[in-house]
């Protein structure tokens, strides 16, 4: 393993030791001018001041014939800095100590500075008092506006981040919380103490889990640049928060993972409006079975998997007799409270796998899952029975039954031919010649 020179380690022998000549006067003029930095020398004892030529253009004098002024000095400098040096050049004289401060001028060139001054005090060794005070004056105006800029975007780093109205966080590798604005602890009703002390996986739905890691190591391994996802949070309450994540990684200088930043907004509400808006375009409004639409959907769906998997299933049509007379006789209201009894009848017979569906104005559809031809009759018997005795106000329903093969518009139609050949025509008399007794709705 290679390690440096030392002194010891060199072989001298033969080598004749020479001293380095001292720096000459325009080297060190050259080395101020680079660093910005002034120096100037007072003789207590005589009470002679010497500037450098950087010193003097740090406070905008002009170096060539300068001859030091107190008063003029003490003119360049701003009012609330000029205790500092009045302090530090007692302290310097009464008890020699050296002094380190910072103080802002406005040279006679007009510009403003800050500048950075150190002095040392050099004491006799016989009288014990202060023979000459040495120091340096650097500007660090420059350094200052620099921090000042950094500080400043800080401020508005914080501001930005923690005011922000969406949820926010900075969040290591290994998942934990680094960094969370006040409306991410809202969001998730957690303090921001107890969010810091953990990190996301606790608190992300078990089922959202793995999509979340996963898209988290594509980015640490380099694979994506940032990633989106919906995903559920769990609050403190039980309660689950549907929130749209933005996840970004910030690599370090040297292109390694750092850290991520996470914006975390919620979209529960926009997800319940969302499915609502869903439900409502396959869904009856009246009686909040499916639509038509949608049942025609169901019905595609189910044919494929009859012709990939063998699955059997029936389609009975439901029409309703003597429903116009309820809506002439007893008003458009009735009907409608009607049809929703007819619904919820459907419903109560059918089996949760099954579907119910509004087709029509007083038309109704059911398909049923894994049945046979003789058990779908058999519940378009038990369906009809059922709305004519729970409905009320006369009304009958007429079903016919078809079995649902590859062709579901074929199924349709075979089911609708069947329905109508069940209508009452001669078997049952007209609602007209009907009693009046028998409009009344059954006890429910």
């Amino acid at each position: 393993m290679n390690r440096g020179i030392c002194p010891q380690d060199a072989d001298t022998r033969g080598v004749t030791a020479t001293r380095h000549p001292p720096w000459d006067e325009r080297t060190l003029l050259d080395a101020q001018a680079m660093a910005h930095m002034g120096m100037w020398e007072w003789s207590t004892v005589t009470g002679e001041v010497r500037w450098s030529p950087e010193l003097c253009r740090i406070y905008g004098f002009d170096p060539d014939g300068f001859e030091h002024d107190f008063d003029r000095f003490m003119a360049t400098v701003i009012d609330e800095d000029r205790p500092l040096i009045e302090r530090a050049t007692v302290t310097a004289l009464q008890h020699g100590e050296s002094f380190d401060f910072e103080l802002r001028i406005v040279g006679e060139d007009g510009q403003a500075r800050t500048l950075h001054a150190v002095g040392r005090v050099d004491m006799d060794p016989e009288t014990g008092h202060p023979r000459r005070i040495l120091g340096t004056t650097q500007d660090i105006t420059q350094r200052k506006l620099a921090e000042e800029a950094s500080r400043a975007s800080e401020r508005m780093f914080r501001a930005a981040f923690d005011d922000a109205p969406i949820g926010l966080a900075l969040v290591g590798l290994d998942g934990s919380f680094l960094r969370v604005n006040r409306s991410l602890c809202a969001m998730l009703g957690r303090s921001a103490s107890e969010l810091l002390g953990s990190g996301f996986q606790p608190i992300t739905h078990p089922d959202d889990l793995g999509d979340d890691l996963a898209s988290v190591a594509k980015l640490i391994a380099g694979e994506a640049e940032s990633y989106e996802m919906e995903k559920r949070y769990l609050r403190s309450d039980g309660e689950v928060v549907w929130a749209a994540l933005s996840v970004s990684l910030v690599r370090d200088a040297a292109g390694a993972p750092d850290y991520f930043v996470s914006q975390i907004q919620d979209i529960s509400e926009a997800r319940r409006l969302r499915e609502h808006l869903h439900h409502l375009a396959d869904h009856d409004a009246l009686t909040g079975v499916r639509n038509r639409r949608r049942f025609d959907e169901d019905l595609a769906v189910q044919a494929s998997r009859g012709q990939r998997y063998g699955e059997r299933a029936a389609v009975i049509l439901i029409d309703l007799n003597h429903f116009k007379q309820v809506n002439d006789r007893l008003g458009h209201h009735e009907g409608d409270e009607v049809l929703k009894r007819v619904a919820e009848t459907l419903q109560r017979r059918v089996r949760v796998s099954d579907v119910v569906a509004r087709i029509g104005g007083d038309e109704f559809a059911t398909m049923l899952l894994n049945i046979t031809v003789a058990e779908a009759e058999k519940m378009a018997a038990e369906i009809a029975a059922a709305i004519s005795r729970e409905v009320g106000h006369g009304v009958t329903a007429s079903c016919g039954v078809a079995m649902l093969d590859t062709d579901p518009d074929a199924a349709m139609r075979a089911a609708d031919s069947a329905m109508y050949a069940e209508k009452p025509g001669m078997q049952q008399a007209s609602l007209a010649q009907m009693a009046p007794e028998e409009l009344e709705v059954p006890d429910r």
